[in-house]
């Protein structure tokens, strides 16, 4: 079976690992289990957490059961088609790699760098739909897992500037907003305007 990239372009190699379909469908069954099991076969939804190796699962323009996504503090690799994508999609990452506009970097040498930032950038104009680009003061990559609590308890400092629990907080609470909203139809007002439950969470509009 081909492997999916975020925005559903086939693409070769890796069949039998992240972004094939038994993976995709472990993942989706995960998240169900995560919204307490009460999603229908039709209301999948895709969860792209670049962290734990499935950057391919979110094949919202090959399947149109595929009704809302998530890129959570990682790069996308595939092109949107310039038709756009007009399904309800989040972007979720940390501030420091995240902000809009901070993506090109003078570097020592004079050359520029261009930062993962930028493909969100080049997303955000063909996402047509509901769509937010949130991002978060203090984080780092594994603040969005449960690997910042781990290294919390063992003692090890990963830079982050807010707790590992504060971090899945974050993650817990924006994520099932999300999909309680678009795949629940129960509206929620954190994802509309900043939260004080959440005051270092941002709202960006490049």
């Amino acid at each position: 079976m081909a492997d999916f990239n975020q925005f559903g372009s086939a693409k070769p190699g890796n069949l039998g690992g992240p972004g094939n379909s038994q993976h995709c469908s472990q993942s989706e069954a995960m998240l169900s289990d995560a919204l307490d099991g009460t999603l229908s076969a039709t209301d999948q939804a895709t969860f792209d957490l670049h962290l734990v190796g499935c950057p391919s699962c979110a094949a919202m323009l090959a399947d149109a059961r595929i009704l809302a996504g998530i890129d959570m503090d990682g790069a996308t690799v595939a092109l949107i088609p310039e038709r756009g994508l007009s399904r309800p999609f989040l972007f979720l990452g940390k501030q420091e790699n995240y902000t809009p506009g901070s993506g090109i970097i003078g570097s020592p040498d004079g050359k520029h760098v261009k930062g993962s930032v930028i493909t969100w950038e080049r997303d955000w104009r063909l996402l047509t739909g509901w769509k937010r680009w949130l991002v978060v003061a203090g984080a780092k990559h594994a603040s969005f897992t449960d690997l910042g609590l781990l290294a919390d308890q063992a003692g090890i400092d990963i830079g982050a500037g807010l707790r590992g629990e504060r971090g899945l907080e974050v993650t817990r609470g924006y994520v099932r907003a999300f999909f309680d909203e678009h795949l629940r139809g129960t509206p929620q007002a954190r994802l509309d305007r900043a939260s004080p439950q959440f005051p270092e969470v941002m709202f960006c509009s490049p």
